[in-house]
């Protein structure tokens, strides 16, 4: 980060002027990306709410950047609410011909939604091949 001291400033002034700094620079959600995510919530509604392996037999978009689009919006749902739900809730499996089943995102990258996926299928913690990289 750019030297953001004062000069003849006080010690305090400094280390206000440096948190606003920082907080300029964090991404601050817009009307017009609120309104995106909310179209890709409404186009991606069956999927976001999907639970278990109820779209295992589900058919991916054709698109490569719709399925990357989908993939990344239904992980951070699976974030999401297995924060706000806890144990009672349990994260959809993508459809059997994604190519990271039974994760939706590359498992050798970190994401919290494959560590959810991860602790809530016993039977992919029996298979130690499958465990997606969490650290």
């Amino acid at each position: 980060m750019a030297n953001t001291q004062l000069s003849g400033a006080t010690k305090e002034e400094n280390a206000v002027n440096d948190l606003a700094t920082q907080l300029s620079m964090l991404e601050v959600p817009t009307e017009a990306t609120q309104r995106q995510h909310l179209a890709l919530c409404e186009k991606y509604r069956q999927w976001i709410s999907a639970q278990g392996k109820e779209l295992q037999n589900s058919t991916l978009p054709a698109a490569v950047s719709e399925r990357r689009e989908l993939s990344l919006l239904v992980s951070n749902e699976i974030v999401w609410r297995s924060e706000q739900w806890g144990s009672s809730y349990k994260p959809p499996l993508p459809p059997r011909s994604h190519p990271y089943f039974p994760y939706w995102l590359n498992p050798y990258v970190k994401h919290d939604a494959n560590r959810c996926i991860w602790e809530s299928y016993e039977e992919l913690r029996q298979n130690d091949l499958l465990r997606p990289c969490m650290e």
